[in-house]
């Protein structure tokens, strides 16, 4: 996933607080990380944190409740300072200062959130309908993540899954993911993203009308970005300690 973070910077903390009404860009979303508020441009596939001192003023600005974090709350910003912030925000597209009637929601983890329990040794056999699949997937994901820009292989999981979805019997669902764990070797290497990874695995999944979410997260601390697959509050794809470490930017 791209890395890359960009901070727009204020200044001076003075004077009242003028709020406008604002609503997130198209194809934009927010987490909080800590202090800190990041925004992912998914059509840029590009993420830019916010500097703290300007995180209770967005949120407030959003309609959502403070940060609640020293770096944050009770600071007065001039408003001129915050009027330029958000006219950048709005300029990159990131911020519109029209109210939409697009909902906004601030994602968090599920608080039942657990692993995908492994097999010990042995577990479920390969067959090679399970082979075909996974060749399939494969050179799905690498299209879509290799030709397409990233929102569109977002729309494209998002499209694709039925509304509600169907749980799956979770036995089922547990072989097919340490199915999928088995072949992965003989098709990428250690060195391949966690989005292909990811990706791969939902694609895996579809062929068997399994429609997981596919999470996308983000850390401010030495930033990084992180995504994984996950189907309600359960994790198939990586180490439960590993996932919390993220705020949650995106499900799709």
């Amino acid at each position: 996933m791209a890395t890359q973070t960009k901070s727009l910077m204020g200044v001076s903390d003075q004077t009242e607080k003028v709020l406008p009404e604002l609503a997130l860009g198209d194809e934009v979303f927010l987490a909080l990380c800590e202090d800190t508020l990041i925004f992912l441009d998914l059509r840029r596939d590009d993420y830019v944190s916010i500097e703290p001192r300007f995180t209770d003023r967005l949120l407030e600005s959003l309609g959502l409740p403070g940060s609640g974090t020293s770096a944050s709350s009770g600071r007065v910003v001039d408003a001129a300072e915050f009027s330029a912030l958000l006219s950048d925000l709005a300029e990159a597209g990131l911020v519109s200062i029209q109210a939409t009637t697009r909902p906004f929601e601030m994602l968090d983890h599920p608080g039942d959130i657990q692993e995908l329990q492994r097999f010990g040794v042995g577990g479920p056999g390969v067959r090679w309908s399970h082979l075909l699949a996974m060749a399939k997937a494969v050179v799905r994901a690498r299209w879509k993540l290799g030709i397409w820009p990233l929102s569109r292989a977002v729309n494209s999981v998002q499209q694709r899954r039925p509304v509600p979805p169907a749980p799956p019997p979770q036995e089922h669902l547990r072989a097919l993911v340490e199915i999928y764990r088995k072949l992965r070797p003989l098709f990428m290497s250690r060195r391949d993203k966690c989005l292909l990874d990811a990706l791969t695995l939902i694609e895996f999944l579809a062929s068997y009308a399994i429609y997981p979410n596919w999470v996308f997260g983000v850390r401010n601390n030495a930033f990084a970005a992180h995504c994984w697959v996950q189907l309600d509050s359960l994790v198939l794809d990586d180490d439960l300690e590993n996932v919390c470490d993220y705020a949650v930017i995106m499900r799709c």
